[in-house]
């Protein structure tokens, strides 16, 4: 059987990537021999590729959706035109809802009425029903944590779902440790903690940089490095500058290999959260490099850690004194990285989506 893949999701992944990009790297990693399209909105429209996929960057118009069903119309008459079964995975709500045809295959990273209230949206009702719909219209439904399950309106409908953790690109990356990575100062500590967020409330960055000004006070050789960009690194950075903060690295969007870089060379991962952290990401990938990992005991986190031994709840001085002694710990990196290599793992996370996509096109070829 030819197979045919189209992917929806959100970024340009030539440019910022986010948890959702990392997750099709993966899954579309797992289809050996298989056509793998990748489509998004975007400022402007564009063909790229990206590794063994075909991205296609739709303008960010009115018309998207109409645009949006003419190219998946084009693409379904060509490929079944030369013998392809194809399906359709989304990671889009969005265009799921305003597509002509139903969707293969829906992956939820997080409930969307679940992220809207945890943002105080004032259009809750409207947001259910989006949800509820795309849910109706997707043959198949994938999770990344049972966090995001119990979390989205899958159990109200009784609708079941495949649960499969995320694995990262990372694994494919070697990052060079003979230089410094762009961007990047040099630490004078003999701890750095490596923190990769998002700046936004839910993040809680705030936390971290709490954290900094206890281990100042203390006259701790602490370094706190945090990568990641959003709406709120303006005022943080202001906060780092106003509280005197400089052991705080505030780096905002950094590319895969100083990313690479940093976990390679971090003492360990720190990573906070409140509400609307669907797997946690930074977690595994600490533990790829071999790093041990503390964490806000909150969302699908326990389910990702280690031992709960790492979990710590959002109060800096609970924080502070589990870094403290994690540092004082110093635990083999293989222990991290042999718990990635069998949860986590391509060839683990791999498998599980080569079975899913395999049972996708057997049902449709039995159908048809």
């Amino acid at each position: 059987m030819k197979r045919a893949v189209i992917y929806f999701g959100q970024n340009n992944p030539r440019g910022h990537k986010r948890g959702v990009e990392n997750v099709i790297d993966v899954q579309a990693a797992a289809l050996k021999g298989c056509r793998k399209y990748y489509v998004f909105f975007d400022q402007a429209c564009s063909v790229n590729r990206w590794g063994d996929i075909a991205a296609i960057g739709l303008r960010f118009g009115r018309g998207r959706f109409i645009v949006l069903n003419l190219l998946i119309c084009l693409l379904y008459h060509r490929l079944h035109a030369r013998g392809y079964t194809v399906i359709i995975h989304s990671h889009h709500y969005l265009m799921s809802l305003f597509l002509w045809k139903n969707s293969d295959a829906f992956s939820v990273h997080d409930g969307l009425w679940y992220q809207k209230r945890t943002v105080g949206s004032r259009l809750l009702p409207l947001f259910w029903l989006i949800e509820h719909i795309v849910y109706l219209r997707s043959t198949a439904i994938h999770c990344n944590s049972q966090f995001t399950y119990d979390n989205s309106l899958l159990p109200l409908r009784g609708r079941r779902a495949e649960i499969i953790y995320c694995s990262t690109p990372f694994e494919r990356i070697a990052p060079d440790n003979s230089a410094l990575a762009p961007g990047v100062s040099p630490s004078p500590s003999a701890v750095t903690i490596l923190s990769v967020r998002s700046m936004e409330p839910r993040a809680r960055v705030d936390l971290i940089l709490d954290v900094a000004e206890r281990t100042r006070d203390r006259g701790l050789p602490f370094t706190f490095v945090v990568a990641g960009k959003g709406p709120l690194l303006g005022s943080f950075r202001d906060a780092v500058r106003d509280r005197h903060l400089e052991s705080v690295q505030l780096l905002g969007y950094v590319g895969d290999s100083t990313l690479a870089y940093l976990y390679a060379n971090c003492t360990m991962v720190l990573l906070t959260c409140e509400d609307g952290e669907g797997f946690g990401l930074p977690v595994i990938e600490g533990y790829l490099f071999g790093k041990p990992v503390i964490a806000s005991n909150r969302c699908a986190v326990p389910e990702v850690i280690i031992s709960r031994e790492f979990l710590v709840d959002n109060d800096p001085a609970e924080i502070l004194q589990r870094i403290l002694a994690l540092a004082g710990a110093r635990y083999p990196a293989e222990r991290f990285a042999s718990y990635y290599k069998q949860r986590f793992s391509f060839n683990v996370i791999g498998a599980e989506f080569l079975r899913f996509y395999d049972s996708l096109f057997t049902g449709i070829r039995g159908a048809a």
